[in-house]
């Protein structure tokens, strides 16, 4: 039997963390450009592909790409673990009026 309380009870835990996990992917977002300028700046490139190109395969942005993999997948790992949990509210509730309606029927 699907157990609302445990549910909400495991959003309501969930909350911080998944506040904390949207703010480290949004922070991680925002960093990307900056990373890219500082990269282009420190090029010997002539032209803007060039520079581009070294930004691009510089340590930095591939160490970048790694936090934000990570980022992106505790986000997501934590929003759909919420999802879940919602769902499974809800099935709860229309098994719920699903009885209702079957005990209606019987008298």
């Amino acid at each position: 039997m699907i157990n609302p309380h445990e549910h909400l009870q495991f959003i309501a835990d969930n909350v911080e963390a998944f506040a904390k996990a949207d703010q480290e992917l949004t922070a991680s977002e925002s960093w990307k450009s900056a990373i890219k300028a500082v990269e282009m700046d420190h090029s010997s490139q002539t032209s803007m592909a060039g520079k581009e190109m070294d930004a691009f395969s510089s340590d930095a942005y591939r160490q970048w790409c790694n936090a934000h993999a990570k980022a992106k997948k505790t986000y997501t790992e934590l929003k759909l673990k919420i999802e879940l949990a919602k769902l499974s509210i809800e099935v709860f509730r229309t098994i719920e009026a699903s009885n209702r309606n079957a005990d209606r029927t019987l008298r």
